[in-house]
């Protein structure tokens, strides 16, 4: 039989009434089932042969057990199937979905109440239509599943005070609840200002049940709360949510686990969110809450209080508690009586009717709230009651004020506390009540804070000496661990007591600083800064601090201690002097920690407007609105986000796949989104998908056109789906190969298209024109607006222009060769712009100042023609992170540019920063003075100082980029070799005077690394498959040492006789000079980077699978490794050794300084660009790094510099 169905079994108590419906359908009577299990016994014995499970015999007693009754107790797994055969109306091939659902109900928990839920108030009144509306949908979701969290959620709106939260709160207490939701029901306080790092850091430890773990940012927190949903069946209340970006994190993961969400605001809702209006009371509702627990309450009798109540349960319950208090004292008093002078007190303040205006709810909340205060004051304990209740407003709005801090606060113990608790709830004037603590009514507190404001903070001055009470001297970055959330409300605490300078002070404090971003993350900092803002007025040097925070701050949370985060921060408020020479307690903030010295060499661009941040993966498409309001990023992980022009998030889509490409409709009604080959229709406004529609072709791309919407994909053709057409026009172009970029170019082009084998086309009705770009792979094209002309980029590292006004079009100019693959193209609205986003990690720029087309330059050369048409203007540099998508704004000359999980938006109408040196492959120390050499990927060695940002040389040396630089142990030479170009051995003894080179041709092919022995008598040159080492001043061959693969780093031993070869192999290979003998070390997954001695029996290794090891290699013994660091996913690319620590650079952005040898302290700063090499200067206090951005000096720490003791 299907029915009942145990694939829908994920309780005990489901999995009850499915076996009693088993027991029912068979037929059988209890004494029958016994018989037949006795019969199993007997037949498996006869037979001796293995069933796969042992028949039990059954009795009457065990049968009823588990299929009557109130109890939980379920049949082993043997008992089950023996129970199935015998009632015989279970196919034999679901019994293994049986047992699946017997293991799924006995993990399930016993029946029991929710977890983590509020308190349902006492004198609360059923809304059993709404209830009902409610749990239609949850069944609906939960039926449905949903592997999409937006599509799996529902949402209750109206006004503040309506009672969505009581209402959510009594749809998860229904019995039926608990089956939709094996794994329970979990509710979430989001709140107006709400600590999301705290908060996603707390509700993940509430479902996971494992210890509190703090995170660094809320994206960090947000994935490690998707990943703790997993497959739970589990209903998420996200109550009271204020903004998108709020609650944007609490909607990711969870296939299985299904929301509701309150929230006053519509635009906050999720887009696809099943909803439901919560209005006023019904009116026999709105009595009944009146009424409740008033002796001798009536419909009539109440009716007058009713009538100005405007249905509002907030209202409804504060009378409500104010008839019960005054009946309940005065119970000689007619309710009559009560009741007239309670409405003759809120005429009296000109409150009547005006039902449908939100300003007189306001008002009569306020005058009722008034009214609650005399209540409380009448009270046997009225004024301390009333007192209490005034110092929860000096709390901030929509926080969790815990029992503890109330204690405290109040001077009682934790059972007053409650006992308090209680009577205020009872009066309905809290919010919730909770497990560790309650919440005051946003609406009941603004009302406190404005009639009451003196009492208020009188109790915010008790409130702020018993927070300061949890820190150490003070100090708020040595606050307890356990009060850690207390910093939550010390801006607010010191604003409302009038404390505004000493919050500047703090403000300025790195320890804070760390401590702050530690436990709030960079929005807590921010908030902190806009509080202080408001209460002071305009502060240029704090808006300077935010700025840096805004646009740089993001690195700093990912450091995984204050340590790490202080130097992480410092790293880039150094380069920012009015913040810099603000800043206060740096020495002790950074203490044991690497201290930049200076300007980071990643330093945002001055053209940069906002970062559009908070993407969980890859920016892979751009799209602005045609009004220029709005900007759409899509990433690889499915999502599209719209954000304002500030860069403020609006509204989130998630989609199933990754998202390959956004347009906007000419009118602005849709946002059409790639999808894998299916076209997503998205209303922005409220982000509702209006249209998902499946191409039965491979989709490449897609644009809007005048008469729809334009599809391409991999067989050559376009389609254009136009509104109320029953099916797309199919346009066939001048290319049956795939289509790698397409673009409108109105009536006069058509749609132009660039395709995999490298032509050229535009479509206009009927006619085909097509032209060969000459790329062989195509990625990007860009059409120039009041011209006939098109760029198009490839992997060929150009750029074509095309005159398509030629007949047939023709390719009339070539740029000279960029420094990478184009990724994407793009004119600026009025073709004065040209940008380019390349593989590297730049978006190169050109400016394009006439207004004639190219086609006037048919006779000159190409390369003439390009440079006569576009003028080279400084790029946009994201310092070795790919470019994936370009976006200029439809009116201005902003530019969106799409890398890495970013999106930045520049203003070109801004002067840049003048261009500093950048892409720096290799660094060498100088062994006696302060100065340092670095190989560029521009060809040239440039010599610096290491104690200021001189520039004390800058040699042109090479055609291609320099692979490695040198000093010799004397510190009279400097070695460099490039991967095609000679050896140059410089003497650098001559001071100011600018050495020169001599030039011996390198004995390797690709040549990476190089490497001098500890006396300079020799040194080594690794390339394809061999080391040769060389003398050290003619440089002639001594030898050759054969390897397998490409060498990537050597290093002599401090004895010079032994040689460590690191290739692209997993492997590292230990040679003697004086034999052929040697040794192959094997511990890493990936190929090893980087080799570095220390000492002379100890070598270190890093690699690209993120590991860096410390071996023993004894001169006569096996090595071996001995430590193992774990730099996570990074590829670590460059390695420096002191005399105690090791540090080690990655490919992220990542500076690792951790012990060479034992535990000890460790460091992490990142930085904003690719990393590839590292050294240490001969005072051992100094590390210069050097990747994509540059160089960076850094002080080491006092650990990290002396030896260890024995």
């Amino acid at each position: 039989m299907d029915f009942p169905n145990p694939s829908q079994v994920h309780t005990r108590r489901r999995m009850r009434a499915c076996l009693a419906q088993v027991r029912e359908a068979s037929g059988l009577s209890l004494q029958q089932v016994v018989d037949g299990s006795q019969r199993l016994v007997k037949e498996h014995r006869a037979r001796r042969k293995p069933w796969g499970w042992t028949p039990v015999a059954l009795t009457r007693q065990n049968i009823s057990a588990f299929t009557t009754g109130k109890g939980d107790q379920l049949p082993g797994p043997d008992a089950l199937l023996t129970f199935l055969h015998v009632c015989n109306v279970v196919s034999p091939r679901q019994m293994a979905q049986w047992r699946a659902a017997l293991d799924r109900a006995r993990k399930a928990s016993s029946a029991g109440a929710p977890s983590h839920l509020p308190r349902l108030p006492d004198h609360f009144v059923p809304r059993p239509e709404e209830r009902e509306q409610v749990l239609e949908e949850l069944r609906a979701l939960a039926g449905g599943g949903g592997a999409v969290a937006l599509a799996s959620t529902a949402a209750l709106h109206g006004t503040g005070g309506f009672g969505k939260t009581t209402l959510a709160l009594e749809v998860c207490l229904q019995e039926e609840i608990r089956d939709l939701f094996p794994d329970g029901v979990v509710w979430i306080e989001i709140g107006q200002e709400p600590v999301l790092t705290s908060l996603l850091a707390d509700v993940t430890a509430r479902i996971s049940r494992e210890p509190l773990v703090r995170y660094g940012s809320v994206e960090a927190a947000a994935a490690a709360f998707a990943e703790t949903l997993g497959d739970r069946r589990v209903l998420l209340v996200l109550d009271n949510a204020w903004r998108v970006g709020d609650l944007e994190p609490f909607l990711r993961g969870g296939a299985r686990c299904v929301r509701l969400v309150t929230s006053r605001r519509s635009d906050v809702l999720p887009s696809g969110a099943r909803r439901v209006t919560v209005g006023r009371m019904a009116p026999e509702q709105a009595v009944s809450l009146l009424a409740a627990g008033v002796a001798g309450a009536t419909s009539e009798v109440l009716y007058p209080l009713y009538a100005c109540s405007h249905r509002w349960p907030v209202v409804l319950g504060i009378l409500n508690g104010v008839l019960r208090a005054r009946t309940s004292r005065v119970p000689s008093q007619p309710l009559e009586v009560v009741v007239a002078q309670l409405v003759g007190r809120l005429r009296d303040k000109g409150l009547a009717g005006a039902d449908g205006l939100a300003a007189p709810e306001q008002r009569t909340a306020q005058e009722v709230l008034a009214i609650g205060m005399e209540e409380l004051a009448a009270d046997a304990q009225g004024d301390e009651l009333r007192s209490r209740f005034l110092s929860l407003a000096a709390f901030p709005p929509d926080q969790l004020i815990g029992f503890g801090v109330l204690a405290e606060l109040w001077g009682g113990d934790t059972l007053e506390v409650h006992t308090v608790c209680e009577r205020l709830a009872d009066r309905s004037l809290l919010g919730s009540v909770e497990q560790t603590g309650v919440r005051l009514h946003d609406v009941i507190r603004d009302h406190i804070v404005s009639g009451y404001h003196a009492e208020v903070q009188q109790w915010a001055e008790r409130l702020w000496e018993v927070a300061r009470g949890h820190c150490t001297d003070g100090r708020w970055d040595l606050i307890a661990p356990e009060h850690a959330d207390d910093l939550d409300w010390v801006a607010f605490l010191m604003v409302f007591t009038n404390r505004e300078e000493e919050l500047r002070e703090i403000l300025w404090d790195l320890r804070f600083l760390a401590r702050r971003l530690q436990q709030g993350g960079i929005a807590g900092v921010s908030d902190d800064i806009l509080v202080c803002e408001v209460a002071r007025g305009r502060d240029p040097e704090l808006q300077a601090l935010a700025r840096v925070l805004r646009f740089e701050g993001h690195l700093a949370p990912h450091g995984l201690g204050i340590p790490d985060i202080a130097a992480t921060l410092w790293s880039r408020l150094v380069g920012t002097p009015v913040v810099r020479d603000r800043i206060t307690h740096r020495q002790e903030a950074l203490r044991g920690a690497l201290a930049a010295l200076g300007p980071m060499p990643d330093r945002p661009d001055a053209r940069l407007a906002y970062v559009c941040a908070g993407h969980s993966d890859r920016v892979i498409a751009l799209a602005w609105q045609p009004d220029g309001r709005k900007l759409a990023t899509g990433t690889a992980d499915g999502t599209v986000r719209i954000w304002d022009v500030a860069g403020a998030l609006l509204r989130t889509v998630v989609t199933e796949s990754a998202v390959n490409a956004l347009a906007w409709s000419p009118d602005m009604l849709h946002l059409a989104a790639l999808v894998d080959n299916t076209v997503w229709l998205i209303e922005p406004i409220l982000g509702e998908v209006t249209l998902r529609q499946r191409a039965g072709r491979e989709l490449t791309c897609l644009v809007w056109t005048d008469q729809g919407l334009a599809v391409a994909g991999t067989d050559g053709t376009a389609e254009i789906w136009e509104t109320g057409a029953a099916s797309p026009r199919r346009l066939h172009t001048a290319s049956s190969a795939t289509v790698r970029a397409m673009e409108w170019a109105g009536e006069e082009l058509g749609l132009v298209t660039v395709h995999s084998d490298g032509t050229v086309a535009c479509a206009r009705g009927e006619a085909q024109d097509g032209a060969a770009s000459g790329l062989n792979v195509p990625r990007a094209l860009a059409v120039r607006p009041h011209h006939r002309d098109v760029v198009v980029g490839g992997a060929e590292r150009r750029l074509v222009l095309v005159d398509m006004a030629a007949s047939p079009p023709q390719v009339r100019a070539t740029s000279e060769l960029v420094e990478e693959w184009v990724t994407s193209v793009g004119f600026s609205s009025d073709g004065q712009w040209l940008a380019a986003g390349l593989k590297s990690g730049v978006a190169a720029l050109w400016s394009t100042g006439r207004d004639d087309g190219v086609h006037t330059l048919r006779d000159d050369p190409l390369g003439n023609a390009w440079e006569a048409v576009f003028a080279t203007q400084p790029l946009l540099d994201h310092h070795g992170k790919q470019v994936e998508a370009l976006g200029w704004h439809p009116q201005l000359p902003l530019l969106a540019v799409g890398a890495h999980q970013e999106a930045r938006v520049f203003d070109l109408r801004r002067t840049p920063a003048p261009q500093q040196h950048v892409g720096v492959n290799c660094v060498s120390c100088h062994p006696q003075r302060s100065l340092f050499a670095m190989g560029g990927a521009d060809g040239e060695v440039v010599l610096a100082n290491g104690s200021s940002p001189e520039v004390r040389h800058t040699l042109e040396a090479y055609q291609d980029e320099v692979r490695a630089v040198a000093f010799s142990p004397d510190g009279n030479r400097l070695l460099s070799v490039s991967e095609q170009g000679p050896l140059l051995l410089w003497d650098v003894t001559g001071g100011d005077e600018e050495p020169v080179p001599m030039s011996v041709d390198c004995p390797v092919e690709h040549a990476q690394c190089l490497a001098w022995s500890p006396d300079g008598g020799a040194v080594a040159v690794g390339g394809e498959q061999k080391v040769v080492v060389l003398e050290g001043h003619r440089l002639t061959v001594q030898s050759v040492i054969d390897v397998p693969q490409l060498v990537t780093s050597i290093a002599f031993d401090p004895t010079g006789t032994r040689l460590a070869v690191a290739t692209t192999g997993a492997d590292i290979w230990l040679r003697s000079l004086h034999d052929a003998e040697g040794q192959r070390l094997s511990a890493h997954m990936n190929g090893v980077t980087a080799v570095h001695w220390a000492g002379s029996d100890h070598l270190v290794s890093a690699s690209l699978d993120g590991q860096v090891i410390v071996w023993s290699v004894p001169e006569n013994g096996q090595a071996t490794a001995v430590r193992k660091t774990d730099m996570g996913s990074d590829r670590v690319w460059g390695l420096a050794v002191s005399p105690s620590a090791l540090v080690a650079v990655t490919s992220s952005g990542r500076i690792g300084l951790h012990p060479l040898h034992g535990d000890g302290p460790s460091c992490t700063v990142f930085l904003e660009t690719a990393l590839g090499s590292c050294g240490i200067f001969a005072d051992g206090r100094t590390l210069v790094v050097g990747g994509a951005a540059g160089t960076a000096l850094f002080a080491l720490p006092a650990w990290a510099t002396t030896l260890p003791g024995p």
